[in-house]
């Protein structure tokens, strides 16, 4: 299924949030928590409005909500 321009862009987005989280945690920087939880959230909102097509990006999202919630 097709997506509009918008939501591409609100997807690659939220790819960018993944990939500062990692540089953010690599870096030992304490924000790359808050970085996370914006691209879960995110994410998981974008994957609710897609279901059909996207659900099984809730999986990737849970490994990083737990990640994150172990991690505090």
């Amino acid at each position: 299924m097709p997506i509009n321009r918008t939501s591409g862009m609100i997807w690659l987005f939220t790819s960018f949030l993944f990939i500062a989280m990692s540089i953010l945690y690599l870096g030992n920087s304490p924000y790359y928590i808050g970085v996370g939880v914006s691209g879960v959230t995110l994410s998981q909102t974008l994957i609710w409005k897609d279901w059909k097509d996207a659900k099984f990006g809730t999986i990737p999202n849970v490994i990083f909500g737990l990640f994150l919630f172990l991690s505090i």
